[in-house]
C-alpha cells in the first residue's frame, strides 16, 4: 500500500480539539434546526389536515341537506304508480307461469302413462331367470336324449357286430 503524504495532526492539539468540538456544535445546530423544520412541516400538514377536514364536513353537511330537503319535497309516496306496477308483474308472472304449469300437468300425464306401460326391471329379471332355468333344462334333456341315442347306437352297432354276417 502506498504512504499518504498527509500527515496525522495529534489528537492533544489544542486546535485538533478546537476543531472538534466546533464540528459536534455545528451537528448539534444542525440537528436541532432539522427536528424543527421537521416538527413545524408536521404542524403545517397537521393544520392543513384539519383545514380540508372541516371543509370536507361543511361540504358533506350542505349536501345532506340539499338531499333532505328533495326527500321532503318528494316524500309523497306514488301508490298509484306502485299499483300500477304490481298489477303489471302479476299479469306477467300469470301469464309466465301458466304454460310451465301446463307443461309440468302434461309431464305428469306422460309419465303416469308410461308407468302403466313399462315393465319394472326386477320382473324381467325374474322373467330372464325363468327363462334361463328352462333353457338349462332343455339343454339337460337334449344332453341326455344324445347320451341315450348314442347308447342305443352303440347297443345297435354291438348287435350287429355279434350276428354273423350272411353273404349273398
Amino acid at each position: 500500500m502506498a504512504e499518504s503524504n498527509i500527515p496525522i495532526p495529534d489528537p492533544s492539539d489544542k486546535t485538533v480539539m478546537a476543531i472538534e468540538a466546533a464540528v459536534k456544535t455545528l451537528s448539534a445546530v444542525i440537528e436541532a434546526k432539522t427536528s424543527s423544520a421537521r416538527y413545524e412541516a408536521a404542524l403545517d400538514i397537521d393544520r392543513r389536515m384539519g383545514q380540508l377536514t372541516s371543509e370536507l364536513a361543511t361540504r358533506f353537511d350542505a349536501s345532506l341537506a340539499a338531499l333532505n330537503t328533495k326527500i321532503d319535497e318528494r316524500s309523497k309516496v306514488p301508490w298509484p304508480a306502485w299499483s300500477a306496477a304490481i298489477a303489471a308483474i302479476t299479469v306477467i308472472g300469470t301469464l309466465a307461469y301458466w304454460p310451465i304449469s301446463q307443461k309440468q300437468q302434461d309431464l305428469t300425464n306422460q309419465i303416469s302413462n308410461l308407468e302403466h306401460v313399462v315393465v319394472p326391471r326386477a320382473e324381467h329379471e325374474e322373467q330372464w331367470h325363468a327363462i334361463d332355468a328352462q333353457f338349462k333344462n332343455l339343454q339337460d334333456r337334449v344332453s341326455l336324449d344324445v347320451t341315450n341315442l348314442q347308447r342305443e347306437i352303440d347297443e345297435i352297432n354291438k348287435e350287429r357286430n355279434a350276428r354273423p354276417s350272411t353273404a349273398h
